[in-house]
This record gives structure tokens, sequence and C-alpha cells, in this order.
């Protein structure tokens, strides 16, 4: 009987439609709150929105990550399910449709387009000296090459993040493409919303972890439970969460804060440091009207009701690619059993000699037949199998239903030689989506 039950639940928020009051139980996020409960705070956001991702009845999102990169990679076949005369064949047209489609979409290099507010000279070289200055910036940081990561990941993991992050090293922003399995995201927030928090596990040595809170040090130490700072403990790595969250009881524009904790250590809490804030008297501009947490997500499958997509065409397209590798393993199996079987009568040839048979053209053989019976009497063959068309013909309809699910671009199935190319115009097209 199929299961009518919702597909995605909550349990804390599904009676939203039913009843009013008191639907969900969560702490409050605030700058303010005290380091312990502010760590207790955090972890029961994480953990509740981490409970309702992985839910097997719901997202069931690890399991699913998980599933849909061991296809993009090949690893399809699980070998103790079969005979030992049977082939593990692979035909990954998951990865070779996934692949086309990354590099259709993301083929182009971005670049920005300023527009002049006005017709003057000023205005308008303003626009181009900024347009250039993004440009140089996109290249200098290969934004090109993050982003095609970030739909990979898209692709694989229901989600792809690009993280701007300022580097005081080199005192500018600098995108950075973050593994989504890094990231909690609240499970409460929907596309294109500001979340109220977004976890991201990050690692550091223990050295670099010191020298970015110098202020803690003392509390790091005591958190890892040791009192010198030998050079194998600074060589050591720490996880650590840096949490972005929104502050509800803080004023409009000063409600989004960050904080970096361990254990049961906070490293830091403050307001986010990629604003300028008002000062006394002094009112100050920024590009956005107010702060925002530093994180562009990328989305496909998405009906707006989260910020991870419920499904990817890698999901939909795994089962054709089962039965693919079905029909490729029917086929060559097919094909190992294309020559005829031999049959010996027996007594006409001793067992060691049929066993030395190679079926070698040029070989001889000595059969011991009585005169008066004809020698093909002796011996004889069956004939071998032949494989229906339609076993042929459904391979390739499969191979071409996972291309349809998958989206990909005719001009990137692998096979052209049926295509004809109308003008130079679209070859050149082709030509170039193909050099991504």
């Amino acid at each position: 009987m199929l299961d009518d039950s919702p597909v995605f639940t909550d349990p804390s928020v599904d009676q939203v439609t039913e009843q009013t009051g008191l639907v969900d139980d969560r702490p409050l996020l605030s700058i303010a709150t005290e380091d312990r409960e502010l760590i207790a705070n955090f972890n029961r956001w994480i953990n509740d929105s981490r409970a309702y991702w992985n839910d097997k009845k719901s997202y069931n999102l690890e399991d699913a990550r998980k599933n849909n990169e061991r296809y993009y990679l090949g690893k399809q076949i699980d070998t103790s399910k079969l005979y030992d005369y049977q082939v593990p064949y692979i035909d990954n047209q998951i990865y070779v449709g996934a692949q086309a489609v990354m590099a259709y979409v993301s083929g182009q290099s971005p670049s920005c387009e300023i527009v002049p507010e006005d017709d003057t000279v000023q205005s308008k070289v303003m626009a181009q000296d900024l347009e250039t200055a993004v440009n140089i910036h996109t290249e200098r940081h290969q934004l090109a090459k993050k982003i095609k990561s970030a739909v990979k990941n898209m692709y694989t993991k229901r989600v792809g993040v690009i993280k701007l992050k300022w580097d005081d090293n080199i005192k500018d922003i600098v995108p950075i493409a973050v593994d989504p399995e890094r990231l909690i995201l609240d499970k409460d927030c929907k596309q294109d919303e500001e979340p109220t928090f977004i976890a991201e596990i990050c690692t550091d040595s223990v050295a670099a972890l010191i020298k970015k809170f110098p202020g803690k040090e003392a509390a790091i130490m005591k958190g890892l439970g040791r009192a010198r700072k030998t050079p194998k403990l600074m060589g050591q790595i720490v996880a650590y969460n840096e949490v972005w969250f929104t502050d509800e009881t803080a004023e409009y524009g000063e409600q989004e804060c960050v904080a970096w904790y361990f254990g049961d250590v906070v490293l830091d809490k403050i307001k986010n440091p990629n604003y300028l804030y008002d000062k006394e008297g002094i009112a100050i501009r920024n590009f956005i009207d107010a702060p925002t947490k530093p994180y562009v997500f990328f989305n496909y499958i998405n009906d707006g009701s989260s910020l991870i997509d419920q499904t990817t065409p890698i999901e939909q397209a795994i089962p054709l690619q089962d039965i693919l590798n079905k029909r490729g393993r029917q086929i060559i199996e097919n094909a190992d059993t294309a020559n005829s079987i031999l049959v010996l009568k027996s007594g006409s040839i001793s067992t060691e000699d049929a066993g030395n048979i190679t079926r070698d053209p040029n070989q001889v053989l000595m059969l011991d037949t009585p005169a008066e019976q004809p020698l093909a009497s002796a011996y004889g063959e069956i004939a071998p199998h032949l494989l229906p068309s339609y076993v042929i013909q459904d391979y390739q309809n499969i191979k071409n239903s996972i291309h349809n699910v998958l989206g990909t671009p005719s001009q990137f199935r692998g096979d052209d030689s049926k295509r004809d190319v109308g003008t130079l115009g679209e070859a050149k097209m082709i030509q170039s989506q193909a050099g991504g």
C-alpha cells in the first residue's frame, strides 16, 4: 500500500494550519546571553535542524548525499550480489550527464556590467572603473572555479554554497566554495529568507586558533586539557563551530551576530563584522540596507519551502542507472556466450582430451567411433541463444531517459554523429559551450 503520509514532516510545526498558539519551543539566540547558556542554545538549534534534515522519512539528507556521490563517482555495483561468472558492468551515464550540465551552466566566466547613473562623463567613467575593478576581483579570486564547485555540490548535495569572507591578510573580500556537509542550516527558513542561524564546522590548527583569538589562549588550552604549548600540540587540528545568528532582541540593523566556540569555550561573539555601524552622531552608509549572513545559496529543484532542495536530478536518475547497468550486463554476458557449445558423444574422446579442446581452427581431434557409424554422430553443436532486439533497444532508451532526467544538452551526450549542425553560427556556439 502506498504511504500517503506527508513527504517532508516536522512534528513541531506541522499543526500550524490546524491550531493557533505555541507550535514550537526553541531557545532565544542573543549576544547578551551568558556563554554557557548560549552554547547550550546553539547546540539545541543545531541538533534540532540536523535531526530534521537527516530524518529518513523526510529529507534523509545525509544518506541521499552519500548515495548521490557514490553514483556520481561510478560506485554503483555491490559485487557481493553477483555470481562469479557475472561481470560488474557499469555504464556511468549519470557522471556523463552531470558533468555536461555543469559545464553547460558554468561555462561562461562570471562578470558584471555597471550602468552609469546618468549621461554625464563623470558617471560613465565611474561606472566603467567600478566594472573593471569588480571583474578584476572576480578573476583574481577565481570565482568561476568556485561557482563550478558550488554547482557540483548543488547537483550532488542538494545545495551549493559560496561564502564571502573578509581576509585580513590581503585586506580583501574572498569568495569561498563551502562544503554543504560542513553547514547546519535553519530548518525553518524558507528560500531567499534570512535564516535565524547558520552553523559552519571549521577546522584550524591549535596555533592558528590561538592566533585568531589571542585573548582566549588560556581558555583554549584549558578546553583542550593541556597546560604547555608543545610543538606537537600546536600542530594538532581543532574542530570548532562558527555560528551566524539573528539576535531577535536587538534593534533592527544590529541584530545579525556571529560567535565561535568549541566544547564549552566561547572564543568570541560579536555583531556581524561585515557591516559598518552608525557611530554617535555619525550616520554611516553601506552597500546593503542591513547586515546579512555571508552565504550565497545555489538551488535547483526547490519549491521555496526550505534552503535545501527536495531532490536532485541524480536521485531521480539512479533507478534508471541501475536498470541500465543490468541491461548492459545482460548484453555482455550474452556476447560471452555467442559461440556455439560443442557436444561430444560419450566414449568418443577421453575426458582429459576433451578438457584440452581450445576451439582453435587448426586443432586436430581424434574421435573413437565405430566404423559403421558416420563421424557426425560423435559430435554436435548447440546453437547460441540470440539476444532479442528489444533488449538492445531498451538499453538505448534507458540511456536517453537518464539524460532526459538530468537535462543533458544533446550536443553533450557523447554522440554527435547523428546530429546535423545547420549553420556556422550554431557550430561555433556548440564549440564554445563544449569548451566551457
